[in-house]
């Protein structure tokens, strides 16, 4: 570019000196004309000089232009590019939160199941033992530990027999809650 002025600064320069060095109200003579035929030459010289530095100016701002589409494309990937990153890390964020919520309704699931379960099971295995006629003559107390996850059955039943019964409703009892309590027998065989 600096080549490209430097060009035109003397392609000026040279079409003033012609400029000034002209007198339209003279005639030529002889003597003048050898300088006039110089003058043609260096006007012939700078017009030449004028469209070579023309034609570069021209050049270099098509390659300019190259440029700055190329680069400007390079940068349009690169945004892309960075946008597909992003949208995909977001994407693994979500994914993760979703598992991670997953995991804490569950686990806030299972503790109010093992938190409501003294509420729900004592009364149930109650029922269910007081419905059973083969347990008349007991006295038979549930009591729910939920920090051990055991149905603990006290009291006093007639028999042996009525023992393992009231095991084997408190544990249908469990099974038909899927409940992970287990069933601790303390019934004392006596008169109740």
């Amino acid at each position: 570019m600096k080549m490209t002025w430097g060009i035109l600064a003397v392609a000026a320069t040279t079409t003033m000196m012609l400029a000034t060095g002209c007198d339209n109200n003279k005639t030529a003579t002889n003597n003048e004309v050898p300088n006039a035929e110089a003058t043609m030459g260096a006007a012939q010289s700078a017009g030449k000089a004028l469209d070579e530095a023309g034609q570069n100016v021209k050049d270099n701002a098509h390659q300019a232009a190259a440029d700055v589409k190329e680069s400007a494309h390079e940068a349009g990937t690169e945004i892309k590019q960075g946008a597909h990153a992003a949208g995909a890390a977001v994407s693994h964020a979500a994914a993760d939160a979703a598992q991670a919520t997953d995991q804490a309704v569950e686990k806030a699931g299972h503790e109010t199941r093992m938190a409501a379960a003294p509420m729900v099971l004592t009364p149930k295995i109650k029922t269910a033992l007081g419905a059973e006629k083969r347990l008349n003559g007991s006295n038979i107390n549930v009591d729910t530990k939920a920090d051990t996850k055991q149905i603990v059955l006290t009291g006093t039943v007639t028999s042996a027999q009525q023992k393992s019964i009231a095991s084997q409703i408190a544990m249908n009892e469990l099974k038909e809650s899927n409940s992970p309590f287990t069933v601790k027998n303390e019934l004392v065989v006596g008169h109740a």
